[in-house]
């Protein structure tokens, strides 16, 4: 069984030639999808951090957007081909955003998406990860745990909510992402939601190093898509013909 990649890493440093947007954290740790549930993680530290802010001036940025509970996605395009299947994706993943604060009770989180190509995403898989190709998602966390005061507290509900807390970056690869769907025989916006979900869990901390965690991170996937009315993807087959589709 396969799972879109994870790989942390520690201490992220970000190269101006790469549009990967950082927004202020801390600390940085990167995750990228990897096949399988366990073998070697691939980590690698450098000690430098990113810049509070950076916005490559390639990149495009566009409307971010505000979920009903508040929740916020900053939006920023290298690859406009995107536009064209984010009317029906937009909706989904706006939606899967909220289940996503509510079941890890956030009250109120922003993350910050670039939207690009298969080009690019090898160029920071390889940054990042050591890896020289491109994958479908690379999730990069803000921090290692989220603080407590960000965590819903339903025994005082008339407590303030506090700031939003940003939980980090992701990227995805236009190619690799529409390629997989069509192998998958699934609607482009399916495949892009459970991918946005995946990314959101590992910004959240979930991961699928060992077959315990996988197993979690899974069922929570499989519930939240069935909830949006969303086949499990892990029962979908990829053509075995397919060289190199070994991802979900």
């Amino acid at each position: 069984m396969t799972h879109p990649d994870t790989t942390s890493q520690q201490g992220l440093s970000v190269d101006t030639s790469i549009a990967a947007e950082t927004s202020g954290a801390a600390k940085t740790s990167g995750t990228a999808e990897t096949s399988g549930t366990s073998g070697t993680s691939g980590l690698s530290e450098d000690g430098d951090r990113p810049p509070d802010s950076f916005v490559d001036p390639d990149v495009e940025p566009d409307t971010d957007w505000i979920s009903p509970a508040q929740n916020k996605v900053e939006n920023n395009f290298a690859d406009l081909r995107w536009k064209a299947l984010l009317p029906s994706g937009q909706p989904l993943c706006i939606q899967l955003l909220d289940k996503f604060a509510q079941v890890t009770e956030i009250s109120s989180c922003t993350i910050s998406v670039l939207w690009t190509n298969d080009s690019e995403m090898a160029g920071i898989n390889k940054q990042f990860r050591q890896q020289d190709k491109p994958t479908n998602i690379l999730s990069f966390p803000a921090q290692d745990f989220l603080p407590d005061i960000q965590i819903s507290d339903t025994k005082t509900p008339d407590t303030k909510a506090s700031e939003p807390i940003f939980l980090g970056d992701m990227a995805l690869g236009f190619e690799t992402v529409t390629d997989e769907a069509a192998d998958n025989g699934q609607p482009a916006e399916h495949h892009l939601a459970h991918l946005f979900l995946h990314g959101l869990l590992h910004l959240a901390g979930y991961d699928h190093q060992n077959e315990a965690e996988a197993e979690e991170m899974e069922a929570l996937e499989i519930q939240l898509l069935a909830e949006m009315n969303i086949p499990n993807p892990y029962l979908l087959k990829p053509d075995p013909n397919k060289e190199g589709n070994d991802h979900v």
